[in-house]
């Protein structure tokens, strides 16, 4: 096979990185590197099984074997940052040229997907040399291969690093060769700031026009955006902006949180009813977590949905719903229940969150015993359900009189918020009557007569209505 100057120009280019930029990734320490990437088939695009993977460094050698989806992980412990050299070989097809990555410690690195060419096919080691073709001098840049559409955030368990392949050509569309090699310069138009970088810098096109630069993540999830530019003859020679999303990692305690669309659910006895639950969850970095990640949920009344994945904005979604159990809760009593959210973090503890939720029941009125009513009296009822729990949110409470010069004031037209537990103006309620007027305009006293006084409530839970008469006799109504 002729041999291709790529594997020794990314090995030059990352090697005087590390001699003269290792600070940029952390200083020297050494730790453990995991290294990912998959084997298909050229032809096929099948995955290849059990394909022999070396990872070679100094004068250390690793190997392992690709699963039956043609994917390989193995983790490597350095001493410090250190290029190492990964090759594959497979019986039945042409070992292709080995691929130089930087190792990074604490991350995991994603080598470049090998497409191993069948030796059946006719397909000689000819077929990776260049194509002879001469070139002239480069005239356009495009981004030809990218090693994954995704990433995510250092020390996250997943993919850190992505390698961008940009090949450089002629105006005939030829890659440019040898002689008419170009320093390919690559910067990060924008990104999330997290510390993400591309190495190297610069690096020079080999014999088919090519320069590969990785492109490593930092600690925000967010878009990047790449540019790579050639100068050439005075002028400079741009690509279309490259664009790769960096993704969170997995779930932290202090980024985790969960509670439902509405505290108080309408739902004590009935059937079939749904509340959205949704938890939200974050990495360390606080961060939206990668997508995909799955919360679990379980709860101590009715049934819930067991697990949800996570959104682009870190949220997991599943439906609380009415059915029995019905809940008792030990410490707050019948209608409460516990919903629980659960995860787990990079290393495997879990990562919980728990709510109270309030399945209130049917509307119910008391009015606080009286004698008569008048002018100047003061009143008091009580708005709850059967266990004398508060109504759900959006329960409307007014208070009416009929009489001649007389109003009510107070708590006369009450709108409920969201509430799990009772109190004044949740529960407890009151109202005055007084007169609307005190003498006429010679500043003769008005007199004041009361009939009546009506309470009603209509909201989530159901309507009731109570009428109070002036002997204190209180008529129920319930609709």
């Amino acid at each position: 096979m002729t041999k291709n100057l790529f594997g020794v120009l990314i090995s030059v280019s990352l090697m005087a990185l590390v001699l003269t930029g290792c600070d940029a990734f952390g200083g020297d320490e050494g730790g453990p590197v995991m290294l990912t990437g998959r084997v298909l088939d050229a032809t096929t695009e099948a995955p290849i099984p059990d394909a022999l993977v070396r990872i070679a460094r100094n004068a250390t050698t690793d190997t392992t074997r690709t699963n039956t989806s043609g994917q390989f992980s193995l983790e490597i412990n350095v001493d410090s940052i250190t290029t190492v050299s990964v090759s594959v070989v497979k019986d039945g097809y042409a070992e292709p040229e080995a691929v130089s990555i930087l190792a990074v410690p604490e991350r995991t690195v994603a080598v470049p997907g090998f497409r191993l060419q069948p030796l059946n096919t006719g397909t000689d080691d000819d077929d990776d040399a260049p194509s002879g073709t001469p070139s002239g001098h480069a005239a356009s840049i495009a981004l030809t291969n990218v090693s994954a559409t995704d990433i995510s955030v250092r020390e996250s368990g997943f993919a850190e690093t992505a390698q961008f392949t940009f090949t450089v050509v002629d105006s005939n569309g030829v890659p440019v060769d040898a002689d008419h090699a170009a320093d390919v310069r690559l910067s990060i138009l924008a990104g999330p700031g997290g510390g993400e970088f591309v190495s190297p810098a610069t690096a020079t096109t080999d014999a088919d026009g090519k320069a590969v630069f990785t492109l490593t993540s930092g600690t925000r999830a967010g878009a990047v955006q790449l540019l790579a530019e050639v100068s050439v003859n005075g002028r400079t020679i741009r690509s279309k902006p490259a664009q790769i999303a960096i993704h969170g990692g997995l779930p932290a305690q202090t980024h985790f949180a969960a509670g439902p669309a509405t505290f108080n659910f309408a739902a004590w006895g009935i059937l079939g009813k749904e509340l959205s639950v949704t938890a939200y969850a974050g990495d360390k970095y606080g961060n939206p977590v990668r997508p995909g990640t799955i919360v679990y949920f379980t709860t101590t009344g009715g049934i819930i949905e067991g697990s949800a994945a996570t959104g682009p904005n870190g949220a997991a979604s599943v439906s609380l719903i009415s059915n029995a159990p019905f809940p008792v809760h030990p410490d707050y009593g019948e209608g409460y229940a516990t919903v629980t959210a659960s995860t787990a973090d990079e290393n495997g503890n879990p990562v919980t969150d728990d709510f109270l939720v309030l399945f209130s029941g049917a509307a119910n009125l008391d009015v606080a015993p009286y004698d008569s009513l008048y002018a100047g009296g003061r009143y008091r009822f009580f708005v709850y359900d059967q266990h004398e729990n508060p109504l759900a949110a959006g329960t409307s409470i007014s208070v009416s009189i009929e009489g001649e010069n007389v109003k009510v004031i107070g708590d006369t037209d009450v709108t409920l918020d969201d509430a799990l537990f009772g109190g004044p103006k949740v529960t407890e309620f009151q109202f005055t009557i007084a007169r609307s007027a005190t003498a006429d305009e010679q500043g003769n006293p008005l007199p004041a007569r009361v009939d009546a006084v009506k309470i009603e409530v209509n909201g989530p839970n159901g309507n009731t209505a109570r009428t109070l008469l002036h002997d204190g006799t209180i008529f129920r109504v319930d609709g």
